[in-house]
């Protein structure tokens, strides 16, 4: 459905408690960022471990959606995962709500 890329060195608890979703190694300079995909309804089911070269030009905390399915969007309207403001998605309200619970954002 999505792909979202944050910058932030905080290993969500959601990872902890499910590594099976864990793609890749845990950089050597440690967490820089997380790669996490999510489904139709934002629910996430691959984390891939950044390094800090992969978040070269991010803000701290900042978020970003790539591979955004516009297909899966529009079938799924009744979930707000990804909005197009400006020609770039940005995180719609449930994977806003999503960040805050596993990263802690506000």
């Amino acid at each position: 459905m999505a792909t979202v890329r944050i910058a932030t060195r905080r290993t969500p608890d959601f990872v902890q408690r499910y590594p099976e979703l864990v793609t890749g190694e845990i950089p050597l300079a440690g967490v820089a960022g997380w790669e996490v995909k999510v489904n139709a309804t934002g629910l996430p089911f691959s984390w891939t471990p950044l390094s800090a070269t992969d978040v070269i030009g991010f803000k701290a905390d900042e978020v970003r959606l790539s591979d955004v399915d516009a297909e899966a969007l529009k079938r799924s309207r009744c979930k707000s995962i990804a909005v197009l403001r400006k020609g770039i998605y940005v995180p719609g309200k449930e994977l806003e709500t999503m960040l805050q619970l596993v990263f802690g954002l506000r």
